[in-house]
């Protein structure tokens, strides 16, 4: 049997991340610092995701996309539009930063977007 890639969402806000992984619903939360983001895609690379999910967030996004490339881990950044639709549509009007990620992750299991 083959095992599942995972999807990874994370949700951005100034100096905190949210990180949430499809199918096995784990989720923590770090800082946004240099040393913590490089720990970070360390972690995720390990994981082999199919993507790591983040919304594009007023340029707060950059300095994680940049973490993430450097290691070579797959990265999508989509409008935040497309997921507060899609968080609608799946009826989840609840919004924390915990369950933004969790929409996010969702959002790529359930859309497979592009990696770019």
């Amino acid at each position: 049997m083959t095992p599942i890639k995972p999807w990874v969402g994370v949700d951005i806000s100034k100096s905190s991340l949210e990180i949430h992984i499809r199918p096995t619903k784990v989720c923590w939360a770090t800082n946004t610092t240099p040393g913590e983001l490089k720990e970070l895609s360390k972690q995720l690379k390990a994981i082999d995701p199919w993507g790591v999910i983040l919304e594009a967030s007023g340029g707060w996004e950059k300095r994680v996309v940049e973490a993430l490339r450097k290691e070579d881990v797959p990265v999508i950044v989509i409008n935040p539009r497309r997921i507060r639709d899609f968080a609608k549509a799946a009826g989840i009007l609840a919004k924390t930063d915990r369950i933004d990620a969790a929409v996010i992750s969702l959002f790529g299991e359930k859309m497979e977007p592009e990696v770019r």
